[in-house]
């Protein structure tokens, strides 16, 4: 790769390895430059500094904060602070050093807001797997209608509270699936992303950007609950979910808590869907399904 040479008069064009020059304006820059850095030294302001104090803060914001938000709090590239830890080099410029030493370290514990981005996140995500709002609202202990002005992004900061009542829904939920189709097909049409296509130290990032290619499943269709048996990983709605369950209570030996671990649901929500089948069938004068296999003794 060729690098564009500096323009005459500097102390870089001075100083070039590929092209240095000693014209008069290059050679006046250079002297100017080299008295600067001497007067920087003698009174204790350094342009070059020794890396150490300055990467061992930065290593330690990155533990509490991603990298992107710790260099919008600097006003520095984020580019520039990555591969200030990649190299670990043991000088930088002094400005570059009292930028990233000026960034206080970050701790939940004191803080009352954070930015809502990482939380808004998290819930589109949640939508990108077919979750209920309501499914969401409990998991969080937060209302629907915080739900859904999270997902708006109404505020752009939100208390630690609201925050950590997300997490506690996204780490409880974000690797099930389920089934609340205007909830998928919101998420398709607005391309938000699903829980595998975020990295948890980069979601909170606002430089960070998900890996797209992460599509969350779709719903199966019409055929979704036979899919679901031969083994396929679908999306099931309601029917499709009620097919299963009169599949496997009538034709399994399986517990209604083993199906419940199944279809990722407990084993009493099972054994009220299937009381609920057979008083239909009692209802509607249908043949009322029994568990055959564990009759048989199977």
């Amino acid at each position: 790769m060729t690098r564009t040479l500096a323009p005459h008069g500097t102390a870089n064009r001075y100083s070039s390895r590929t092209d240095p020059c000693r014209c008069e304006p290059c050679t006046k820059a250079a002297s100017r430059a080299a008295l600067e850095r001497l007067v920087a030294r003698q009174s204790g302001r350094p342009k070059w500094v020794p890396s150490g104090p300055a990467l061992a803060h930065l290593a330690k914001l990155t533990q509490t904060v991603p990298i992107g938000q710790v260099a919008l709090a600097a006003d520095a590239p984020r580019s520039s602070l990555s591969r200030l830890l990649a190299q670990r080099r043991p000088t930088m410029s002094r400005t570059m050093a009292e930028k990233i030493l000026a960034v206080r370290v970050v701790d939940r514990s004191t803080m009352s807001m954070v930015n809502s981005l990482g939380a808004q996140r998290r819930l589109q995500a949640l939508y990108a797997l077919g979750h209920w709002r309501k499914t969401v609202a409990e998991a969080s202990g937060l209302t629907p209608q915080t739900i859904s002005e999270l997902l708006r992004g109404t505020w752009a900061r939100i208390t630690v509270a609201c925050d950590d009542a997300v997490r506690v829904a996204y780490a409880q939920l974000s690797m099930s699936l389920d089934n609340c189709e205007r909830n998928l097909i919101r998420a398709r049409r607005e391309q938000w992303a699903p829980p595998l296509a975020w990295d948890e130290e980069t979601i909170d990032d606002p430089m960070a950007l998900p890996a797209l290619d992460a599509v969350p499943p779709a719903p199966a269709g019409r055929d979704a609950a036979t899919r679901f048996l031969l083994g396929e990983s679908v999306v099931l709605d309601q029917a499709a979910r009620r097919e299963v369950i009169g599949y496997l209570m009538e034709w399994s030996p399986k517990s209604p808590e083993e199906i419940g671990a199944q279809l990722e649901m407990s084993g009493e929500a099972v054994s009220r869907q299937w009381e609920r089948m057979k008083a239909r069938a009692r209802e509607t004068g249908e043949r009322v399904p029994t568990r055959r296999l564990v009759l048989a003794g199977v």
